[in-house]
This record gives C-alpha cells, structure tokens and sequence, in this order.
C-alpha cells in the first residue's frame, strides 16, 4: 500500500475503532525548515470583528490579540484583523469609535508590528470578512481565529504546517480544541464510533466530519476552494454551509473526506484544551465573568493568561 492508501485505510478504521496501520517515517528536518524556517512566510492570522455590545472598548479582541503574540512561534507572524460592517443602528458611532481606537491600539501598544485592518463597506457576515481579506494573504498557511478567543498551550504550529505540507491531500484544515477529552466535538452515529488520533510524524490528528469556524489551522487553497461553494451575497457563517456539506458526503462515502480533510489537534490522553471562548456578543451580561472563572480553572497548568486588560473591565 502506498502512503495515500495507507491514510484512506486509516480513516475508515477510525470510524469502526479498529487498529490503525502505522504510517511510514518521513524525515521533516527540510519540510520544518520552509523558507529559511521564518513562520511569517508560511502563516498569515485572520482576525474576523464585527459589533458587539462592549464597543467601543477593544479589551476583547486586545485579549485575543494578547494571547496570539504569547505564542512564540506565531508572534512575528503577519495579523490581519478583518473588519464587517454594521447592520444595527444602535452599533454605528460606537463601532467606528471602535475602529478608530483599534487602529491606536496598533499604533501605541503593538507598534505597527506587522497589523493591518480591512473594512468592509457594508454588513457582509464573517464568511465575507474572510474573503475580503484574501487579497493580502501572501502565504501558504492562515490561521483564522473569531475577535473572541483565547489561544494558549503547547502548540506545535510549525510541525502542524509541515504535515500539512507533506500531506497535504489529506490535510487541508486543523482546529484547534476547546473542549476536554474526548468531547472535542466529533459525534459520529451508530456504527461509527470517536476514533483514535492519528499520528503523523509526531503530530497528533483527530479525524472528524465537522469543519467548524473555531480556531483552526488551513492552507490558503483550501479556502479559495471553500469559496467556490459560498456566494459573496451569503450572508452566514462559513460552517452553515461547509459543516453539513462535509458531514452528508462523508456519509455518502468516507472518500470524500479528501474534499475537506478537516482534522482536531492533539489527542484525548493529552490535554487538549488549546482556546477558550469570551462570547463577546454576551458581554453586556455577567455570563462575561463566568467565562473568565471558566477559563482560569480549566487552561492546563502553566498556561498563560493574556497580557490584556480583560480582567480590569470586568472588575
């Protein structure tokens, strides 16, 4: 069996709990070292924002932004924080104050550090924020994460890239887990059952049928692809169309995961709690401390908690 046949035997076994076959060895000194090993060549991170009751204060997404740059790999890496419009009058001088005040955010607290911002003219939902910023997306690999979002833990982005690369027929979108153990969101029925991680050189993936909107790691064909199926006048997220289009052709036949090849990083022996959710459309609300007490006693030990003022705003 070659390598491809190996991995279409192994998706089908994890579906049915069976053992899996054992992957040949590959080298990744050279795949890790891409473009002189220099991540802002290989990773662009997309910030989507739209209005939310908090704005104009920006702590929310300085958060976001706060625990990205945390992550050593990453930090240097391009942002581009992708703006909607608004479709709700009571958000309209409170979000171009918003606006303004991020782009002070990067001026005084990130000093220009590789951040731009795009806008959109009018409302045009998340899955269009997303389009509007591919035009300056000038790598191979985006990382697309909600203005809502903490990323933390021990996360191998450039062993995720170079097994994304190496296989990369297979491997076109890896999320990142927020929820603990073997509830990382993958339910599959009866006769399937929640398969085993796969082990790719050492970088551990969970196959799943669900592509989702939460964090995650892609090639920047695959959405270019994604965007073949999504008119620019959808107004929705990306995961209303492709969640439910990935889940019924799999069932159809398990081949067809090569469409979407979406995978979960990590596996359930290991902590696999990587990002947290702040639900910023509930800020307005106290449910925004409770996430935050969630988020403390949950992260693994010694995670970091973003450097922004989150904590202050609340108290």
């Amino acid at each position: 069996m070659d390598i491809d046949q190996i991995i279409e035997e192994n998706i089908r076994r994890t579906r049915y709990g069976e053992i899996l076959l054992e992957l040949p060895y590959f080298d990744m000194t050279k795949q890790i070292e891409l473009n002189d090993g220099k991540m802002e060549q290989l990773l662009t991170i997309v910030i989507t924002t739209s209005p939310i009751p908090t704005h104009p204060n920006t702590n929310i997404i300085e958060s976001t932004i706060d625990s990205l740059m945390n992550i050593k790999e990453i930090k240097n890496c391009k942002i581009i924080i992708t703006f909607d419009g608004c479709n709700d009058e009571r958000f309209n001088v409170r979000y171009e104050q918003y606006k303004i005040n991020i782009n002070e955010l990067i001026k005084n607290k990130y000093e220009f550090r590789n951040v731009i911002c795009v806008y959109a003219d009018e409302y045009v939902h998340q899955t269009n924020t997303i389009r509007n910023s591919m035009k300056y997306i000038n790598t191979p690999f985006m990382f697309v994460i909600e203005h809502d979002w903490l990323i933390f833990g021990d996360i191998k982005f450039r062993e995720i890239i170079s097994v994304m690369n190496m296989y990369k027929k297979i491997i076109k979108c890896v999320r990142l887990n927020y929820l603990s153990g073997y509830m990382y969101s993958n339910k599959l029925y009866p006769p399937f059952v929640v398969p085993e991680p796969i082990d790719f050189n050492g970088v551990k993936l969970i196959y799943t049928d669900k592509w989702s909107c939460h964090p995650h790691i892609s090639h920047k064909d695959s959405y270019e692809f994604y965007f073949h199926f999504i008119s620019d006048k959808a107004r929705c997220y990306m995961e209303e169309i492709l969640y439910g289009m990935e889940y019924t052709r799999i069932q159809i036949n398990h081949l067809n995961f090569y469409e979407f090849g979406t995978w979960i990083y990590g596996e359930p022996s290991d902590n696999m709690l990587h990002i947290r959710h702040i639900d910023g459309r509930n800020s307005e609300s106290m449910k925004k401390v409770d996430s935050i007490f969630i988020y403390k006693n949950n992260v693994p030990d010694g995670a970091p908690f973003p450097a922004g003022s989150m904590i202050e705003y609340l108290e």
